[in-house]
């Protein structure tokens, strides 16, 4: 039998109760849906993070420039979402009244990093606590990178010390009035003082450089409409599944 488009077309009209009762019910569908999946609402916070390359003493010695600056960038990102800040974002936002899963990274929280721009993502059904969620995630990963950074400016600082109580031991220079020791006795001690105190600061530091620096540019704001499972987008999406379903059905039948 050979195909007809008119007379397809005719079978369709005949049969457009079928069509619309298929949309019918796949837009009934997607409200059902809805009921059961609520929509989610997403809250962005902003953290700028750049380097001084006007201090070049201030940014390690690597060959690929490209390279350093991702490291150094990346050393900053892990530092928001570890579990130092988790634990304390958790802490924080017992006043949310939030589901144990609701401060899960990757799932929940999410990091979007567009060159200098590191945007804080919170998803959540209520709108307010996804800003709410997101602004503490800010405020306390700022915080951190904050502290981590006055110990990168101090390993700095004792690297330097560091290196000018190693010449004083190999007698090649007098920097700064730090030779001044009464002996080598105490001039060791205090080296081995600073090398213990360098370890400890280099932990602190996370791996950040005093090179790296950083804004909290921008709060959330409380979203208005969600991104995801919006009622109006499952019953369309219901309704147009189901019109296809209907069309289908109708074409089957002719053959």
């Amino acid at each position: 039998m050979d195909y007809s488009p008119r007379e397809t077309v005719d079978v369709i009209l005949k049969r457009w109760f079928v069509i619309v009762l298929c949309t019918l019910v796949g837009g009934g569908i997607g409200w059902l849906f809805h009921q059961f999946q609520p929509p989610i609402y997403e809250a962005r916070a902003l953290i700028t993070i750049t380097i001084n390359y006007n201090q070049p003493d201030l940014l390690p010695s690597l060959d690929n420039d490209h390279y350093a600056e991702d490291q150094m960038m990346s050393s900053a990102m892990n530092l928001l979402v570890s579990t130092a800040v988790f634990s304390q974002v958790t802490e924080d936002a017992a006043g949310l009244n939030l589901a144990p899963g609701d401060i899960a990274f990757n799932s929940r929280l999410l990091v979007e990093r567009r060159q200098a721009e590191v945007e804080l993502i919170v998803r959540h059904e209520s709108p307010e606590k996804a800003a709410g969620l997101a602004n503490i995630w800010a405020q306390r990963g700022f915080e951190a990178l904050q502290e981590a950074q006055t110990h990168a400016v101090r390993v700095y600082t004792l690297n330097y010390e560091l290196k000018s109580l190693a010449e004083c031991l190999t007698a090649q220079a007098d920097i700064q009035g730090i030779c001044q020791q009464t002996s080598l006795a105490e001039l060791d001690q205090t080296l081995k003082k600073v090398e213990t105190e360098l370890g400890t600061e280099v932990q602190g530091s996370k791996g950040l450089v005093p090179a790296v620096m950083f804004d909290l540019s921008r709060l959330a704001d409380v979203p208005e409409s969600p991104v995801l499972y919006a009622t109006q987008g499952l019953v369309l999406a219901g309704g147009l599944l189901g019109f296809l379903v209907g069309l289908l059905l109708s074409i089957f039948r002719m053959k």
